[in-house]
């Protein structure tokens, strides 16, 4: 997994888990990358390009020898394992208490139609707690080699009688670099 410390923000960050606490990144001594996400607030009577930015999103990803974690809203999640191999499943909450989430793998070193233009990707399937009549939950990424993500898709749908709830995303990689 690849990420980026985007600006001066991540610095404070950085500094105080070390004057704090004496590690790198992370409260376990592992390397960790922080990345924290901007955003802006819609306000219909400001033009847009005038928002301001809010820091409203932060996430770190630890890799050790055995997996990825990401750390998101306070819950680890198990995001990949190594060595990816087509039909490998896990519990991607093993490090939170929330039910668990299975994880599997397909399309290992193959290019993915989801995210074109990667010779090497892995697709990550992921499903929750599914009962078609009351609720939903499933997921989809894709790795990169060298890259990261380069797909996410999620939906979330919890049916109440006739009334349906719930978030559905998809998000695609545009452009990448140095």
């Amino acid at each position: 997994v690849m990420a980026f410390d985007s600006g001066p923000g991540n610095m404070v960050v950085d500094t105080l888990m070390h004057e704090f606490y004496g590690k790198p990144y992370d409260l376990e001594g592992r390397t960790a990358v922080t990345c924290v996400r901007y955003r802006r607030q819609y306000d219909p009577v400001i033009p847009y390009d005038q928002l301001p930015w809010d820091a409203g999103y932060v996430v770190s990803a630890t890799r050790t020898s055995q997996n990825v974690q990401l750390l998101e809203d306070n819950q680890t999640y198990m995001k990949l394992i190594f060595p990816p191999q087509n039909g490998k499943k896990w519990n991607g909450n093993t490090f939170n208490t929330q039910a668990a989430w299975t994880y599997s793998y397909s399309d290992v070193h193959q290019s993915s139609t989801l995210a074109p233009g990667f010779d090497s990707t892995v697709t990550v399937s992921q499903s929750g707690l599914n009962d078609p009549i009351i609720n939903t939950q499933v997921g989809k990424e894709v790795y990169a080699k060298n890259v990261g993500l380069v797909y996410r898709s999620q939906t979330i749908l919890n049916v109440q009688g006739i009334d349906t709830s719930g978030t559905s995303f998809t998000m695609t990689i545009k452009d990448f670099g140095n």
